[in-house]
């Protein structure tokens, strides 16, 4: 792909992004929003801001980039890549955004303003048991149908103009791995499952929370044998936990929730996350000025966790910056 192709693309993502960025921040019950009960094609086009024509022609051939990327970690597989380019890119960014303006409830974390990866952990706080599942593959596991099932039963819209949008939002058969529009989407997608998997924790005295694929339980009763009960949940919908992936802390004990370490009442930096850091800051100190930007970015995340821990690293940082632009301007 050519780079002026690429650069285009990137200009047009972040018209895009700024466009949702402007979108009010009030939400509404789903009722209220305004892709509720659209009646027809009509209707749909206008509030995308395309015509008939493009959404049809989206829905019969949507325009993908499609590629690898390189896992992040030793042993981990590449994640195949599908990134939506042109009028799809635009249609799945101006969906998402009218998603993005419906209620959603507190245990969900992810594609939410305002909550993260960090809140997510937060909320388990303590020494209770936790329990924790990571639902594999699931934008993959995210099908047409299902996707179709929810602009019918839950947006009410007409068969046919779900079935035509189910096509323009999704690639072979299911959610993109790229697009804007699937974390807020498969989340949309599966409420009604979510719900009753909070409803059975809640009648257990536990807490849920949802970061996109990450499934984490806490609570005095917060056991293997309530995962296995969400884990059945999650087979009735076509969607299974990762093999191999069931995590179970018991009271008291410290454990990893969506990157960060919960050790009692603290949330602390992953040691992987600081050895990678220091790592770093060998290679800063030997000379490789090109890891600097790394290191803002790691440093900055590490604070965003844990602000004591993140103290001292960030004071060897500042002092070997400091010993590096003294160098550089020959001072």
């Amino acid at each position: 792909m050519s780079n002026a192709t690429n650069n285009k693309h990137r200009r047009q993502r972040l018209a895009l992004k700024r466009e949702n960025r402007r979108s009010p921040s009030e939400k509404y019950p789903l009722e209220r929003s305004p892709v509720f009960e659209l009646g027809g094609p009509r209707e749909l086009a206008t509030l995308m801001q395309l015509s008939i024509e493009q959404i049809r022609a989206i829905a019969a051939n949507p325009e993908y980039h499609f590629f690898d990327e390189e896992p992040k970690r030793e042993g981990k597989a590449a994640r195949h890549i599908q990134d939506p380019r042109g009028d799809t890119q635009t249609l799945h960014y101006r969906f998402a955004k009218f998603l993005n303006r419906i209620e959603r409830p507190a245990f969900l974390h992810s594609a939410t303003r305002g909550r993260s990866h960090i809140s997510n952990a937060a909320v388990h706080r303590g020494t209770y048991p936790v329990v924790c599942a990571d639902i594999e593959k699931f934008y993959e596991n995210t099908t047409r149908a299902h996707v179709k099932g929810f602009l019918f039963r839950e947006l009410h819209w007409p068969m046919d103009l779900a079935a035509l949008m189910a096509d323009a939002l999704t690639v072979n058969g299911h959610l993109p791995t790229g697009s804007a529009v699937s974390p807020i989407l498969s989340y949309f997608t599966h409420r009604r499952m979510f719900a009753e998997i909070e409803a059975m924790c809640i009648a257990t005295g536990c807490t849920l929370t949802l970061f996109v694929d990450d499934i984490t339980v806490s609570g005095a009763r917060a056991s293997m044998s309530l995962l296995r009960q969400i884990k059945q949940i999650l087979l009735g919908r076509g969607l299974r936990a990762k093999a191999n992936k069931d995590k179970s802390a018991p009271t008291g004990s410290a454990v990893v929730i969506t990157g960060a370490v919960r050790q009692g009442d603290r949330l602390r930096i992953r040691n992987e996350h600081r050895k990678g850091i220091v790592e770093l800051l060998a290679r800063y100190e030997a000379g490789e000025g090109a890891v600097e930007e790394q290191l803002v970015s790691k440093i900055a995340a590490a604070r965003c966790v844990d602000s004591a821990g993140a103290v001292p690293l960030e004071r060897r940082f500042t002092q070997l910056r400091s010993v590096a632009r003294s160098s550089a301007s020959g001072v």
